[in-house]
């Protein structure tokens, strides 16, 4: 029994020794981005407003934010109406490197129009959400 102990310590000290120098080995450990990518774009304020031709057929929503990231651009904004209330949700994409500054902790200002077509929307007033961000506006 003692002997097979002995062997036993000899082979976790072996395995431990071989696993201590095995030349820099380095384990792959999981590291979280440093930007969530899929909450790039931080809207910090949403307006509605009229859209170009100033009459109730179409609401511009004007998101204002700041990009995490300096490459990151709004590549979508999807629209859900339920009843009187418009919901928007920012998707985001990065641009490739070219012409895109990288300094570490760099962000982005921006300024996005979201066109919402108002002549599909009945009379009465519409409330917008993004996140916990609301605006609002009416329909005559």
């Amino acid at each position: 029994m003692s002997r097979l102990r002995n062997l036993l310590g000899f082979m976790i000290i072996a395995l431990m020794a071989a696993a201590c120098s095995a030349g820099g080995a380095v384990l792959p450990v999981a590291v979280p981005p440093a930007v969530d990518e899929l909450h790039e774009a931080n809207v910090v304020s949403i307006e509605a407003r009229p859209g170009n031709d100033l009459t109730d057929e179409e609401i511009e929503i004007v998101l204002n934010g700041i990009f995490a990231h300096p490459c990151a651009r709004i590549s979508r904004v999807n629209q859900e109406l339920d009843d009187k209330v418009i919901s928007l949700d920012v998707e985001t994409a990065r641009t490739g490197k070219d012409g895109c500054e990288t300094r570490l902790g760099s962000t982005a200002e921006f300024i996005h129009i979201v066109p919402i077509d108002a002549e599909a929307l009945l009379p009465g007033r519409y409330t917008v959400v993004l996140g916990e961000l609301t605006t609002g506006f009416e329909i005559r």
